[in-house]
């Protein structure tokens, strides 16, 4: 390439471009131009390895096989045009596979260095064969790493099927959602061959073989077997979309399989967020950096409790979807109802409690752990507060999590898992919290 000749065109020249694409533009030939500093339209200074990193995440790497990846372990699956049944791993001539999709997230969700996914629709819809698999699947894969959908620019019928079985959808303010409803047509070309003097015979066995032929009207009762056949998917697709998204089936039938804009679709609760489309990848990246631990407490009678540490990036805060894993088994292996996502303002009042509590003063590194790393109740976290020592200062600064520096710096009690003979249910449970963190 001539890449004097490139930098005389692209330098002190007009040129009609949008200006983040420029940035990625110049990211791009930062090496071949010897790029140092880029200053914005906005006059941002963004450095070299900013500016690089962008071209890279915009384009993605195909090193990791049938899925392109970001530099934040971000890997990137496309979904786009008519869905069919079977076909190759990636979208081509206005078709994507179902097969193939299965095919891409298996490899992705296979992959250590993948630290979610981004599905990115823009499809009609298809064919029912197949759809189905290919939501369970990415159900499933989403309760172990987060898959969020970006609808970009139509996301309906069979597309809706499967992308609302992420943990999140985000849509951008132009897109196309809904249509969760099933379709079957019959075309009667019987006056047409009449008309032309073409007289078709069939020779078969079975009285049913050529029912629904297109050269004959369709019969009665040809037509209410296939009612029936659409009725049956059309209670299974509502009854997926109605346990992805977290809500009644009824509600998903109202929508009598309706296309929406982005405003509506939010507020029926069929999408978690609208936003540009450039920057969904960016606040993914940034939800994947704040993953952090979450403590999960189920109880199956007075005194049963579980502690388990998972990744925080599988419960967005913001979703409305269902995808969150089932809090942890008790005794009996009942999985305990999902919890219900709490509003911003909750939320914000939580946090408050926390912080501003009494029991914070001098724990305040473990006190921010529990605000702002978990979905623990206000109450709950008190209450281990009151009972954990309170941090003293030490000249250097142990490596780890902010909570592990927090309890280095305390003196620790050795406190047992069920908090010493005769202790109450409340007790024991707050005792074995400060017990596991010990550890």
């Amino acid at each position: 390439m001539n890449y004097p000749q490139l930098f005389a065109r692209i330098f002190n020249q007009p040129q009609l471009i949008e200006p983040m694409q420029a940035e990625i533009m110049m990211g791009a030939l930062q090496g071949r131009f010897g790029i140092n500093v880029l200053v914005n339209h906005e006059g941002l200074e963004q450095t070299a390895a900013d500016i690089q990193k962008r071209a890279v995440d915009y384009e993605g790497r195909y090193d990791h096989g049938p899925f392109r990846t970001t530099t934040d372990g971000i890997a990137v699956i496309t979904t786009s045009g008519t869905l069919v049944n079977r076909g190759g791993i990636y979208p081509s001539s206005g078709i994507t596979s179902f097969s193939g999709l299965r095919q891409r997230f298996r490899a992705a969700a296979a992959n250590d260095e993948v630290r979610g996914i981004l599905h990115i629709v823009d499809s009609p819809g298809g064919q029912v064969s197949g759809c189905d698999d290919t939501s369970l699947l990415i159900h499933e894969i989403a309760k172990e790493k987060p898959v969020w959908t970006q609808a970009y620019d139509q996301m309906t019928s069979a597309a809706y099927w499967k992308g609302a079985a992420g943990n999140r959808i985000i849509a951008t303010k132009t897109a196309r959602i809904g249509s969760v409803g099933v379709l079957v047509m019959h075309a009667d070309y019987s006056k047409h061959i009449k008309k032309e003097g073409i007289e078709v015979t069939f020779i078969h066995a079975g009285a049913q073989k050529v029912m629904g032929n297109c050269y004959e009207p369709l019969p009665t009762d040809m037509r209410d077997r296939i009612q029936a056949e659409v009725d049956g998917i059309y209670e299974e697709f509502t009854s997926r979309v109605a346990e992805y998204r977290g809500i009644d089936q009824q509600k998903v039938k109202d929508t009598e399989a309706g296309v929406f804009n982005s405003a509506d679709a939010l507020d029926l609760g069929l999408i978690d967020a609208i936003s540009p489309a450039d920057d969904v990848l960016a606040e993914f990246s940034e939800h994947l950096s704040g993953a952090g631990r979450v403590i999960s407490i189920a109880t199956t009678g007075a005194n049963a409790m579980t502690i388990e540490t998972k990744p925080k990036a599988n419960t967005p805060a913001a979703s409305t979807d269902a995808n969150t894993p089932a809090a942890d088994q008790g005794a009996n292996n009942t999985p305990a109802p999902a919890p219900a996502q709490p509003s911003a303002a909750d939320e914000r009042a939580r946090i408050s409690a926390i912080i501003g509590s009494e029991e914070a003063k001098g724990r305040e590194q473990l006190a921010q752990h529990f605000a702002f790393e978990t979905d623990m109740h206000a109450e709950a976290v008190v209450a281990a507060l009151k009972v954990s020592p309170k941090a003293q200062a030490e000249p250097s600064k142990p490596q780890g999590s902010s909570l592990d520096r927090a309890m280095a710096n305390a003196d620790q009690p050795e406190i047992s898992a069920d908090g010493g003979e005769g202790a109450s249910a409340e007790d024991q449970q707050v005792n074995e919290l400060c017990a596991a963190y010990n550890r």
